[in-house]
């Protein structure tokens, strides 16, 4: 039996690889993230990048019941089983094979990618249960979850928070502060902030950008004998759901506490006397 390694090439390049009898092909991408077709007599992996694994004559090489097997992460299944969990039962060889195929210059495409990370999974549970066999004569048995969705390669969503604050003066009962993410929240986003030693939670729920708040003014209240203060606020932590990363854009914003003067103006007059009497203001 020859094991033949299928190596995905670099972006934009081509790999041609000869079929034979027997042969056993090993699989060394994620079959999720390509598109496979059939052009001609060959059977062609295509990827987003432009680059593509071309199995050459595999239609003339194989019939249905001749495929070769295919294995994946340890685990190897038959030609059948393959194109049955990936939903591409359309590109399986036609039960005569060979060079007279009457499908030999059709091109049929099988876009796997449509049906989600979840497709081969569910590919692998029409088997019913059934015994998948090794070519060594042993049996699949949960190991042909090894065979499903890998891991999400997604980019996790990204927010950040600013801190931002509003100026006052000594005759506000409270403090604004105001909080800021670059963009609506698709998911819940927890920014803890700490004023005057005392720390708050600030929660974001989903489709929400901005979120105020406010903090009883204890710092700086009227007093004829304080002068303008300020109160500066800074954010601790930033926690985001499942699937979000959230950083600091801002950490700390100063509000400004102006010093309430009531100006009150004095006169003094004074009424005019004889010489030698007492002055009267």
């Amino acid at each position: 039996m020859a094991d033949i390694l299928l190596n995905k090439p670099a972006a934009g390049g081509s790999r041609e690889i000869g079929t034979e009898t027997g042969s056993r092909f090993f699989i060394e991408f994620d079959p999720h993230t390509s598109l496979m077709q059939r052009e001609g007599d060959s059977f062609v992996f295509s990827f987003a990048d432009g680059s593509n694994v071309t199995l050459t004559d595999f239609y003339k090489t194989y019939s249905n019941d001749t495929m070769p097997s295919f294995a994946m992460q340890g685990t190897e299944v038959t030609g059948q089983q393959f194109f049955a969990a990936m939903n591409v039962e359309k590109l399986m060889p036609d039960p005569q094979g060979g060079a007279g195929s009457s499908n030999s210059a059709t091109k049929t495409t099988g876009h796997y990618s449509e049906y989600g990370n979840m497709a081969l999974l569910s590919g692998l549970d029409r088997l019913n249960g059934e015994d998948a066999g090794w070519s060594d004569g042993g049996v699949i048995d949960n190991e042909l979850d090894a065979m499903a969705a890998p891991n999400d390669d997604e980019e996790p969503v990204h927010h950040a928070v600013s801190i931002a604050a509003e100026d006052t003066d000594e005759s506000a009962a409270t403090l604004r502060f105001v909080l800021t993410l670059d963009s609506a929240a698709q998911g819940d986003i927890v920014a803890v902030v700490s004023v005057g030693g005392r720390e708050y939670e600030v929660a974001f729920a989903e489709g929400e950008a901005t979120k105020v708040l406010e903090v009883e003014n204890t710092f700086n209240t009227e007093d004829v004998y304080k002068d303008p203060g300020a109160v500066a606020a800074h954010i601790v932590s930033v926690s985001g759901g499942e699937g979000i990363e959230v950083s600091i854009a801002r950490e700390e914003a100063v509000a400004q506490i102006a010093d309430s003067i009531d100006n009150t103006d004095v006169t003094i007059s004074g009424e005019d006397i004889e010489e030698g009497a007492a002055a009267v203001f």
